[in-house]
Parts: structure tokens; C-alpha cells; sequence
């Protein structure tokens, strides 16, 4: 099965999602904080597609095309077991958590 995403952003709103060649989709968006996400909003976005896409067919076979390099860059250096994250993301919210 192949899965196509995409992820943009305009002002605060990220908007993401995917679609399987079964016909299947996913679309979500959210308001996002750069001191946050960071300054790669748009990578974010392509990650958090993907990221979603996985999760829907969590162990079925999937092909992921995307149009962002440095989302497919990532995602292989994470397959191969490297920790890494967009420039300026944190996992640690501004409460601590």
C-alpha cells in the first residue's frame, strides 16, 4: 500500500495529513507555538503526517511518499536508530512537562 503526506503551515495554524492508495485519509491542524515546534514548521508538519499515517496501518506494509527531503532524511536516520529532531523542537513543554 503506498501513503502520500503532506504538512504546511500559514501564521499560527499547522495543518497536515495523508491518503492511501486504499482511499483512506487523515487530516488534522492545530495552533502551533514556534518556542515549540521550532522554526521548521513545515518539517514538523511532514513528520507529524507520517507520523500518523504509521500509526493508522501500525503493521501493515507501507510505502510513504512525501515531497520533504529533509522529513525522509529524518525518518531513516530514526530507523536506524538515531535520536534526532527538527532544529528548535523540544519535547519539554514551558510548564516542565
Amino acid at each position: 500500500m503506498t501513503v502520500a503526506t503532506d504538512g504546511s503551515g500559514r501564521g499560527k495554524v499547522t495543518g497536515y495529513g495523508w491518503l492511501a492508495s486504499t482511499g483512506e485519509y487523515g487530516l488534522m491542524a492545530f495552533r502551533h507555538l514556534k518556542t515549540q515546534t521550532g522554526p521548521k514548521v513545515v518539517l514538523v508538519a511532514e513528520l507529524r503526517a507520517i507520523a500518523k499515517a504509521v500509526e493508522y496501518f501500525r503493521g501493515r506494509e507501507i510505502t510513504i511518499l512525501s515531497d520533504c527531503r529533509p522529513a525522509i532524511a529524518m525518518v531513516r536516520r530514526w530507523l536506524d536508530g538515531d535520536f534526532v529532531l527538527p532544529e528548535g523542537y523540544t519535547v519539554v513543554r514551558r510548564n516542565g512537562r
